[in-house]
């Protein structure tokens, strides 16, 4: 007869201290640093995603070819599948206002990283040489990336098909791992909790 398998309450004590001592990088109310994108798909961006092949792809595709690929399957989507096109009321005027939206984001994110004189390469965020928290950063922590999906939204509005507008979440999930997460843990390296007390007022996104 063998003796009942026990928990050991060390080993339960010491995972709850390490869960409490790591700072919470993806909260999304005031207090946390998850984004409010990523909160609606938390149940599909857990810890599958990290294995060593994931963490391979990490800060690899700068976003600007990413938004250009994620540009062209969309089109391609709506060429594949004309059953599956939508008819939108105001569609040009829809179009256009998310698209320059966009772009008047994500340039008030470049010119803020000017004015600092730190780095906007997207792939080598440890260059990093000031915390931009001024401007466009006081209400979203990645204007830039923001600036893409309002973008990505109006060419899905331009093709008007079912299956280019869910590739907006899966570009969301997708910078969200493989690159705002790992812009988020260089910077918490850099700049430890000054970034950590920007991250519990401004959101991730929006």
């Amino acid at each position: 007869m063998t003796a009942p398998v026990r928990a050991n309450p060390d080993v339960a004590i010491a995972g709850r201290a390490i869960a409490r001592s790591e700072p919470d990088l993806v909260g999304g109310r005031p207090g946390e640093c998850r984004g409010g994108f990523e909160s609606q798909f938390r149940l599909i961006s857990g810890p599958v995603m990290h294995t060593r092949s994931v963490h391979a792809l990490e800060l690899k595709i700068p976003p600007v070819a990413l938004v250009i690929v994620a540009a062209v399957l969309m089109w391609l989507a709506s060429t594949c599948a004309p059953r599956l096109n939508l008819e939108l009321p105001f569609q040009a005027s829809i179009a256009g206002v998310f698209g320059l939206v966009g772009l008047a984001t994500c340039t008030l994110g470049v010119v803020e990283f000017k004015r600092a004189k730190t780095t906007v390469n997207p792939t080598k965020p440890q260059s990093s040489s000031s915390l931009v928290t001024s401007g466009i950063y006081r209400h979203t922590r990645n204007p830039m990336y923001l600036g893409f999906v309002f973008i990505l939204t109006g060419w899905a509005a331009v093709t008007a098909n079912l299956v280019t507008f869910l590739a907006l979440p899966a570009f969301v999930l997708y910078m969200n791992q493989f690159q705002i997460k790992p812009e988020e843990r260089a910077l918490m390296a850099i700049f430890g909790d000054q970034f950590k007390a920007y991250c519990a007022t401004v959101r991730r996104w929006i």
